[in-house]
């Protein structure tokens, strides 16, 4: 197996992001939401203006996994200040690189930031028809109990919105 290297993102890294969301989109959710409906959500979600104001947004982290010196992965989390909450907002594998256990890794990087910034509790959303991804956060701990829209474009589906109890111990965990 390739080693796998996780780095913080840079302005450089938009076309790596666009790939890793637009694949991994259209792989999970294109029987859900039509193909060019995930593109034009794409292009509004994650413009250059978009990508640049969350790269320099102090309460929003990017992680992107390479193996190769290729993206394989993507993170994203914010704090929410509004809501004293601190979430995973995308986390993303390709799908040629799922089961090598980067997903795992970069939750792990999530978890470390969650404790570093003194949050007890991490905070994500999931399409519920997602399946494979429900029962993987729920394996890994999360309790979904919220549920809520969310609309792309012109297709309204399910979020699940969900929480994991984190522990300080993880932060010495090295990815």
């Amino acid at each position: 197996m390739s080693k796998i290297n996780f780095r913080e993102w840079t302005k450089n890294d938009f076309d790596n992001v666009r790939e890793i969301l637009l694949s991994t989109w259209i792989d999970t959710y294109s029987k859900i939401i039509p193909a060019k409906e995930l593109k034009a959500y794409l292009n509004i979600s994650c413009s250059d203006e978009k990508l640049n104001e969350l790269v320099n947004d102090d309460f929003t982290k990017g992680t992107i996994a390479e193996t190769d010196y290729k993206p394989a992965g993507w993170l994203r989390t914010n704090i929410n200040k509004t809501e004293n909450r601190f979430y995973v907002v995308q986390l993303y594998v390709l799908p040629d690189y799922q089961g090598m256990g980067i997903g795992k890794k970069l939750m792990k990087i999530a978890e470390k930031e969650a404790i570093q910034n003194n949050y007890d509790k991490i905070w994500l959303g999931v399409m519920s028809e997602n399946i494979l991804s429900v029962n993987w956060y729920k394996a890994l701990g999360f309790i979904f109990e919220e549920e809520a829209p969310f609309r792309m474009i012109d297709t309204t589906v399910h979020h699940l919105i969900g929480w994991k109890e984190i522990k300080k111990s993880t932060s010495s965990v090295n990815c």
